[in-house]
């Protein structure tokens, strides 16, 4: 969800769109969507390791992104200069990412959300929808990308005050960790945007 926010948070205010470049900031989960952080060029890896195959659910995610004052958030949260705002979620966000061996992926967003203080205001960031894309992991290297949404509705709330948004698509890569019960997915961006999801195995 990372990329997402990263894109989002820190646009201009002008732009009423979010990027989802893989998680980042938020959300997104090994699969990020939400949440990706960076926007890199085309890469033609397409190497599938096995370990991610399977349904992963998340157990906590961090992120971290620039805003600048003239943002969409910072515009919410009334900034006069630039700053940074940091996010949390955890288990209770019900947000899911499925791994198929064919190189897809699905990430279903009950109601995921993650929530942060910048300047004194209480942040929210609140996801539902289903997002399907293809990936490729292999040697801590992780992509997404060809990215498609349905029933997609984004939340960015600043105390009592919110705004609607959509996403738009776009390529995310990063490193991840995997084990047989557990996988981490860390996206980073030059700007000094990040997120790092953490997801346990789930039976079904």
């Amino acid at each position: 969800v990372g990329a997402v926010l990263a894109a989002g948070l820190a646009g201009p205010a002008r732009r009423r769109r979010w990027t989802a470049a893989g998680i980042a900031v938020l959300l997104a989960c090994a699969g990020t969507a939400a949440l990706v952080v960076s926007r890199p060029a085309a890469t033609t890896t397409v190497s599938r390791d096995p370990c991610l195959v399977g349904v992963w659910r998340l157990t906590a995610g961090r992120y971290h992104l620039p805003v600048p004052a003239d943002s969409l958030l910072g515009g919410l949260a009334g900034l006069t200069h630039d700053s940074t705002v940091d996010l949390t979620s955890g288990p209770e966000g019900g947000f899911a990412t499925a791994y198929r061996a064919d190189g897809t992926a699905t990430d279903l967003y009950d109601l995921s959300a993650a929530q942060g203080t910048l300047d004194g205001h209480t942040v929210w960031y609140v996801h539902r929808g289903v997002v399907t894309y293809r990936w490729s992991a292999s040697d801590g290297r992780y992509r997404q990308y060809d990215q498609v949404t349905a029933g997609d509705e984004v939340v960015l709330r600043v105390d009592d005050r919110e705004v609607g948004t959509t996403t738009v698509a776009e390529e995310s890569t990063g490193t991840y960790r995997c084990a047989d019960d557990r996988l981490t997915v860390r996206l980073e961006s030059d700007g000094g945007a990040w997120s790092e999801e953490t997801f346990v195995r789930s039976p079904a």
